[in-house]
């Protein structure tokens, strides 16, 4: 019998059994593995159990049932004995409510005023246009409510030297991986407004890129001093390390690559001159 097999003998997800199912199904819609989609569908099963066990009803689940779900100390079925779940098993089981919430299930969250209401059509632009994930999706909108402070809200002002002004803030805040997020979702955000008529044209034109090069914090050569002191560590009675001091001089004397300095140790090794290699 395996995992799955042992986990629906044990957890009894009660009515929610047929949304588990359907879960599945929606995940599987979105083409995650069937790896990921059985540790979705194992955790929304014990959610479930743990909602049967402690009384709660369906439409009673909101995100303090689901916080608690998340600090309860596990004794359910199958021989748990957890003193809490991991965060990451939590956080599938709020996929599983928030499935919930969008099936009608359970209910609603509660809407809250937004200071950025324009925001609500971006993120729908961003799945119905551009097929983006629900991941990169958060990621954006997290981003622009970091930018948003500053950039304001009247997009018809929007100008390059603005956009610019932001960038060059954020630049002296952050390191370049991150502000290379902030940028793609700010110049994302443009490309929508202007899309929509509600700010100039072509303005994510005016974002900086963000420049990083990969080995720049490497050294471009050694300095003389320091190659004859490399070569002189080379003990010149030790056979092996006479070997070796005679590589470094191919490479530091006479400017041969490595490949060149390797072909000419094989032909040596295989009793071949090195011009004959």
């Amino acid at each position: 019998m395996d995992a799955n097999s042992r986990n629906r003998w044990f957890l009894d997800p009660g009515p929610l059994s047929t949304w588990i199912d359907q879960l599945a199904d929606d995940l599987a819609a979105q083409r995650y593995t069937p790896l990921t989609i059985g540790g979705y569908t194992a955790s929304a099963r014990h959610f479930a159990a743990w909602l049967g066990c402690a009384g709660i009803a369906i439409d009673l689940i909101d995100d303090d049932v689901v916080r608690r779900f998340a600090e309860h100390r596990c004794r359910c079925p199958g021989g748990r004995q957890w003193l809490r779940i991991s965060p990451k098993y939590s956080r599938r089981a709020r996929r599983f409510f928030v499935f919930l919430q969008k099936e009608g299930v359970a209910r609603p969250p509660l809407k809250v005023a937004s200071p950025y209401p324009l925001l609500d059509d971006y993120q729908s632009w961003l799945r119905v246009h551009r097929g983006l994930s629900e991941r990169t999706i958060a990621r954006h909108l997290r981003q622009l409510h970091k930018l948003l402070p500053e950039l304001g809200t009247a997009t018809f002002d929007y100008n390059a030297a603005r956009i610019r002004e932001v960038v060059r803030e954020w630049r002296d805040r952050t390191g370049p991986a991150d502000l290379r997020t902030i940028t793609s979702a700010l110049r994302s955000y443009l490309r929508f407004l202007a899309g929509v008529g509600l700010c100039r044209p072509n303005l994510d034109h005016a974002i900086p890129p963000v420049l990083q090069w990969r080995l720049s914090s490497m050294p471009r050569y050694l300095a003389a001093a320091d190659v004859e002191r490399v070569i002189a560590s080379c003990d010149q009675l030790t056979r092996g390390r006479l070997w070796d001091r005679a590589t470094l001089l191919l490479l530091a004397r006479l400017g041969l690559r490595a490949g060149d300095v390797a072909d000419s140790d094989s032909a040596i090794s295989n009793g071949r001159p090195a011009c004959c290699a």
